[in-house]
């Protein structure tokens, strides 16, 4: 059973800073009558660190953590909230309400028996002297310790709003954050003098979870990270790094987030799971999600990245927009599994969208939807999954139901190579319905039972689609068939071992043209 004993630890964070300078110019001619010189500019910055506010965490009354913060949860399902503290002495310490204590040391912040549910803002602040464009980027770097893999770092989310508290992201075990570049120009006045412009303020927050157990606490033997007995501790390096204007810096995404290996594969929220995400590498790639999930989450595919989502059983009340990027990879995946998404209203059409309806970002490819649930309690017409025009390449639908409540399960448009569907149960109330539909399609092993269609295909001429051994069942809701085929003719339909069922008898609507095999 863990304990909420005082933890003995003590935190530093180092601060560095590094900087790229300008290099020196001199231009001249080869004539006497005039000469052209040019003075360097500079690359100079400042880094501060400092304490914004120190927080405990105390008991709710409705046992509810504060805004629904995993992090104020303990093991026993009590709900906590931050209260701030106050207190301070003549070395300008700031106290929890336990006693421990954090204060600036030099270029040191030093936080002093820390203990579950205390927390730390701190606030870097720089001071840019530069006087020509200049880029500038924020570091955290954990060191490996015990202490580190279960200390809650939050820090400034995707947007340029880096560093704003209202918009801080919290991660669990993090390894190491680094935020894109930041461009800045310098003004300069009417008098010819220049005035840098000026560096937001960078916020990040250190916490111990209120669930913290006994393995964080002062150790009476030598501990696993070969530190003596005693205290446990860590520190974390902050780097601000400055470069010219116009240094090239590769692909400037942000953040890019490392977690330790015991705390990769775990995520617990929507922030967690996009920046897990965002930091999935060449290779094969396992998110495991720990908890309930709410949000939209965008998942940029990349060259020779493989993805697998794995949802655990947990809810997902909330989107998932796949973007292809406008580029035909050649190696790259994404395997969504395990989750049951519900939720009384969303931002997008669809739980799963292959692009985005605002923007047809094309090629999303090679997409599997395995052993998922579907349902949906809103007034809105949900679909499962639905692609746009902007062109998807192969898509599975794999061991999925989508229940009633749901307007259809897939919407696709189109699909250019490949589409499966397999031993999936369907109660929507329509089926699927394709458009332009790949070279290649296979359904079968599946239950469809709708109040309209159970298929609609927009085939393509010398096409052979198979939908085998399965069951089709429309009460033929506005007057829609079991199967429906739209225009395009000269195609072929394989429906060998597959039942079709009509309340009021229309089993095909527009066959005239189509090669059907039963």
């Amino acid at each position: 059973m863990k304990k909420k004993a005082l933890l003995s630890s003590i935190l530093v964070i180092v601060l560095c800073v590094s900087v790229i300078a300008g290099s020196t110019l001199a231009l001249f001619t080869d004539e006497s009558e005039f000469n052209i010189a040019a003075t360097t500019g500079d690359v100079e910055i400042t880094a501060y660190a400092g304490i914004q506010n120190v927080y405990s965490a105390l008991a709710t009354e409705d046992d509810k953590p504060e805004n629904g913060d995993i992090y104020l949860k303990d093991e026993y399902g009590h709900g906590y909230k931050h209260e701030l503290q106050d207190k301070t002495d003549a070395q300008q310490r700031r106290y929890f309400k336990n006693g421990g204590y954090a204060v600036v040391d030099g270029a040191n912040i030093v936080i002093d028996r820390i203990t579950p549910g205390d927390r730390v803002d701190v606030v870097i602040n720089v001071d840019n002297k530069s006087d020509v464009a200049m880029s500038y980027r924020y570091i955290i770097v954990a060191e490996d310790t015990n202490l580190a893999h279960g200390m809650v770092v939050s820090v400034g989310d995707n947007t340029d709003s880096v560093g704003d508290a209202a918009h801080l992201v919290a991660y669990e075990g993090l390894k190491s954050w680094t935020s894109k570049w930041y461009p800045t120009i310098p003004v300069k006045n009417e008098n010819g003098n220049v005035t840098p412009e000026e560096v937001k303020d960078f916020v990040f927050s250190i916490e111990l979870p209120v669930y913290a157990g006994d393995e964080y606490q002062s150790e009476k033997t030598e501990q696993q990270d070969g530190r003596p007995a005693g205290e446990q501790s860590l520190s974390y390096t902050v780097i601000v790094e400055a470069v010219q204007g116009n240094a090239n810096h590769g692909d400037n995404y942000g953040p890019v987030v490392e977690f330790f290996a015991d705390k990769a594969d775990m995520v617990h929220n929507l922030q967690e799971l996009q920046a897990a995400v965002n930091a999935a590498t060449v290779g094969e790639n396992l998110i495991v999600v720990a908890d309930d999930i709410v949000g939209d989450l965008i998942v940029e595919q990349k060259e020779g990245v493989k993805l697998t989502i794995d949802g655990n059983g947990f809810k997902y009340a909330g989107s998932i927009v796949v973007d292809g990027g406008s580029s035909d990879y050649n190696e790259v995946g994404l395997t969504v599994r395990n989750f049951n998404f519900e939720a009384d209203a969303l931002n997008y059409d669809a739980y799963i969208n292959l692009g985005d309806k605002t923007d047809a970002t094309r090629y999303v490819d090679r997409v599997t939807v395995q052993n998922c649930t579907f349902s949906y309690s809103g007034t809105a017409d949900v679909v499962a999954v639905k692609s746009y025009t902007g062109s998807s390449k192969s898509f599975i639908f794999d061991n999925c139901v989508v229940n009633a409540g749901m307007h259809s399960a897939l919407q696709l448009y189109p699909i250019d190579n490949y589409l499966k569907v397999t031993d999936c149960e369907i109660y929507s109330k329509n089926g699927i319905s394709l458009t332009n539909v790949a070279k290649y399609l296979d359904i079968s092993g599946t239950t469809i039972k709708t109040q309209g269609y159970c298929v609609r295909i927009r085939g393509i001429a010398g096409c052979k689609y198979s939908i085998v051994n399965s069951n089709l069942t429309s009460a033929n809701d506005d007057n829609d068939a079991v199967i429906i085929f739209k225009a395009g003719t000269n195609y072929t339909v394989d429906l060998t071992g597959t039942t079709l069922t009509a309340t009021n008898g229309m089993v095909y609507e527009g066959e005239t043209g189509i090669n059907i095999i039963k």
